[in-house]
This record gives structure tokens, sequence and C-alpha cells, in this order.
């Protein structure tokens, strides 16, 4: 009895793959490597040309922007290829965007706060 218990809750809880161990290989990669190289930027930014800071922080954010519709672009001219798409296509690609975005304003918000760090004292 307490065996098939412990069987029951390695199934349900060890054996499943983490929410990030599931979407992150899923993440398109050029998008995600280029707005961690802003993050890189700006940090580097922050400590050898803080006037740039603030561009690359508002680079992030558009290009997060740019890069929100991507996947269901995909998912709408699959439906006119198709005809149909399942609603689990579109739940998986708001999931991949909505990373994307977050990813993008937080290096918006580090952005921010390094210029707000660096601001002189009036």
């Amino acid at each position: 009895m307490e065996e098939e218990i412990i069987e029951e809750v390695v199934e349900e809880f060890i054996d499943k793959p983490s929410f990030l161990a599931y979407l992150l290989p899923t993440l398109p990669p050029v998008i995600m490597s280029l707005l961690t190289l802003l993050l890189i930027a700006v940090l580097f930014c922050g400590w050898k040309a803080p006037r740039w800071v603030k561009p690359f922080g508002s680079i992030a954010v558009a290009l997060a922007f740019i890069a929100w519709p991507w996947k269901f672009i995909g998912a709408f001219l699959d439906i006119k290829l198709a005809g149909a798409v399942a609603p689990m296509a579109f739940f998986d690609g708001s999931q991949i965007m909505i990373i994307i975005f977050l990813h993008g304003l937080l290096i918006f918000l580090v952005s921010r706060i390094i210029v707000l760090i660096q601001k002189e004292r009036y």
C-alpha cells in the first residue's frame, strides 16, 4: 500500500519536467540571443559608456514588441494552409511570446535602474 502511494507521488511530481525545462527549448534562439546580447550590452555600457544604457534598453523592449506576434503569424499561416489549428498551438505560442516579452521588459527595467543609479544628484 505505501509503496503504491510512493510510486504515485514519484510519477506525479518527480518524473515530470519542470515548466522551464519544457519551455526553454521551444524559445526562438535568434530573438533570445539578441535580447541576451542587449542585456550584456546594457550592463557593459552601465560600466563603460553610461550614455548608451538608455538606447540599448529601448532597443530591447522594441525587439520584444516586434517578436511578440511572430508565433501568431505562423499560426495564422497554418490556418490559411491547413484550414485549422489546435487551440493548444495558440496557448503554446502565447507562453513563448510572454517569456520573450518579459525578457525584453526586464532588460528595459535594468537599463532604467542603471540610469537612475548613475544620475547625478541635483
